[in-house]
């Protein structure tokens, strides 16, 4: 996935956000997912082992897609400030269109 392609898809997180229908941070994602609100999560490419083996697992047993793009801080830039590791998309359009995003961006390596 290239940077412009990361982009687009942070760039579709920031627009989720600024809508509400976003949730980040670890223990906010967490309950989208165990509640059947989230339809995406993303998990930061620096995230700790830890923390995205969780994350991978709970969207795994969930039957919703996790993916890995961004930096902790570029997934807080859009998000609205700090840092956050993960973020659940919680509407099904915007999630949709990130997956889409995403795809176009990891099928342009192959």
């Amino acid at each position: 996935m290239t940077v412009d392609d990361q982009d687009r898809v942070l760039r579709m997180l920031g627009l989720a956000t600024r809508a509400g229908k976003t949730a980040y941070g670890a223990v906010a994602c967490e309950k989208a997912v165990t509640r059947g609100r989230a339809e995406l999560v993303i998990v930061a490419t620096d995230a700790a082992r830890d923390t995205a083996e969780k994350a991978e697992n709970m969207c795994h047993k969930a039957g919703i897609p996790c993916l890995r793009t961004g930096t902790g801080a570029t997934i807080g830039q859009y998000t609205g400030g700090g840092i956050h590791m993960t973020a659940a998309v919680l509407d099904r359009g915007f999630a949709q269109r990130i997956r889409e995003l995403w795809m176009a961006g990891t099928s342009k390596m192959e």
